[in-house]
């Protein structure tokens, strides 16, 4: 028997394809491409259906999302997110208002980001499936890069945590349906605050897609620096404690075991706290200030003691992270 994708999951598979391939880039959130003074930021992101999406879900939110999830890989290398590409495969059977919902919602994100739909490829194919290209720039000095991470800086992460999680628990409880699709789906990239981030001193940054607990280990094992997380720093969106009463699960789980909430998780040296402070503050960006970077493994202080987080969270071709009674 050959070996099967779930029996890696993700990481094992991207590196072996790394390793394989000889791929130079490193594991950020973008390909980069120095060209003409310029760090030229590449990134794609899919979807197809029905994996991505529950049954209720219209296409003009399938649009949105997709671009969101693209421009949200600009976002976490401070990029100025510029031009997106389209490939499409769909069933010849589909009614073309699906597929002008779709492009609707798509290019109504773009458009809000100042990003042009510069074409792409549509195909016939067994099953819906659409996939993003997006191309962005930034200056070297101003992109931000995982492996800027380093040990003694403090760990911040961009407004709430936990509204993905709270929303599929609503939706797989039968609990407010249309506000738990929303919750899932309705996507803002982070475009400005970290344009931001990157000009008053941020260091290392991704996204939060695959949740915190995923993120943090990727980055233990990619780099060796572990993340000391503060269970009461940790910003819970409002749905959080509801979320928790109907799954039981902990706030902490449906925070940092699921992902989706595309917020940017960062870090600043500890010297520029205070003017790094002051200067999210004057410009709006709400930052929580959740832990520190060190040369130890990844803990949560859970406001008694703390303990080591062994909780790998999500991870595609992975068995799903259960929140409490819900699978």
């Amino acid at each position: 028997m050959g070996l099967k994708l779930k029996d890696l999951g993700e990481r094992k598979i991207i590196d072996r394809i790394f390793l394989s391939s000889g791929i130079k880039q490193e594991k950020d959130d973008c390909a980069v491409i120095k060209l003409k003074g310029q760090n030229i930021l590449i990134s794609t992101d899919s979807v197809s259906l029905p994996t991505h999406f529950f049954p209720e879900v219209t296409p003009e939110t399938m649009g949105s999302f997709l671009a969101a999830i693209n421009l949200s890989d600009i976002a976490a290398m401070a990029g100025e997110p510029d031009s997106f590409l389209l490939s499409l495969q769909v069933p010849d059977d589909y009614q073309y208002s699906f597929l002008e919902e779709f492009v609707s919602g798509l290019t109504r994100i773009l458009r809000s980001y100042k990003t042009r739909l510069d074409g792409g490829d549509t195909k016939e194919g067994t099953y819906f499936e659409a996939t993003g290209f997006v191309m962005g720039y930034q200056k070297p000095k101003r992109t931000l890069y995982r492996s800027r991470i380093r040990k003694n800086q403090v760990l911040c992460t961009t407004n709430k945590m936990g509204k993905a999680a709270s929303g599929y628990i609503f939706y797989r409880s039968s609990y407010r349906k249309e506000l738990a699709l929303k919750l899932m789906y309705d996507i803002r990239p982070r475009i400005k605050e970290a344009s931001l981030i990157a000009e008053y001193g941020g260091k290392f940054m991704m996204d939060l897609s695959d949740g915190l607990y995923s993120s943090i280990g990727q980055m233990k094992k990619d780099y060796g620096i572990g993340l000391r997380i503060v269970e009461d720093e940790l910003p819970p969106d409002s749905h959080v404690k509801k979320a928790a009463d109907l799954s039981g699960a902990t706030p902490a789980d449906v925070m940092c075991r699921f992902g989706g909430d595309y917020e940017l998780l960062f870090t600043i040296d500890n010297s520029d706290y205070r003017d790094f402070k002051d200067a999210m503050e004057s410009n709006k960006v709400q930052v929580s200030y959740i832990g520190d970077t060190w040369e130890g493994e990844n803990m949560m202080f859970d406001g008694d003691k703390w303990h080591i987080i062994d909780d790998p969270g999500y991870e595609h071709f992975s068995p799903k992270p259960k929140l409490g009674r819900i699978e």
